[in-house]
């Protein structure tokens, strides 16, 4: 209320000796945007990637989500997600046939889908240390082979990514 707000300097009529006021909207970029991972030996899918948020986001046109009902060390088994948006907090694998980038949008009346037993963990909003009771694999691409790898003790997974808990 001394009339010198940082920054401010030309906007006297929000900067008197009585008070301060501004505010300064700047757009940032979020990690959103989902690049896809080719694959040779998933039946039916050329292109994988996993997701999560901490909001609810809709399913693009174009690319499917899923999750995973069962794992074990050999097969796991994957459901649609039925519904127009993935709930938040969820991981999901993502397929596409183009393999073109997509960006998930957060979810406003469409209706959600209900995950029932999921095998999937999530970094939803923030990066993720993997601890070793995750029990994670991280869907990766070592030497051109995508697969889930085991996830090392003590190395982060990127926000809004997903993982297979075995």
């Amino acid at each position: 209320n001394n009339g010198a707000l940082d920054g401010v300097g030309t906007y006297s009529e929000y900067n008197t000796d009585t008070y301060s006021s501004i505010f300064r909207f700047e757009e940032v970029t979020y990690p959103n945007t989902i690049t896809f991972n080719a694959v040779s030996d998933v039946e039916g899918v050329s292109n994988l990637a996993t997701f999560s948020a901490p909001f609810a986001t809709v399913i693009p046109t174009g690319v499917k989500a899923y999750y995973v009902s069962t794992a074990d060390n050999t097969k796991a088994t994957m459901k649609a997600v039925e519904g127009k948006a993935i709930p938040a907090k969820t991981g999901v694998i993502l397929t596409s046939q183009s393999g073109d980038a997509v960006t998930m949008v957060p979810a406003t009346d469409e209706t959600l889908a209900t995950i029932e037993n999921n095998k999937l963990g999530n970094s939803a909003g923030a990066a993720k240390t993997i601890a070793a009771d995750d029990h994670a694999y991280i869907l990766s691409a070592v030497d051109g082979q995508t697969a889930f790898y085991k996830g090392k003790v003590g190395t982060t997974l990127g926000m809004n990514k997903a993982y297979l808990t075995l």
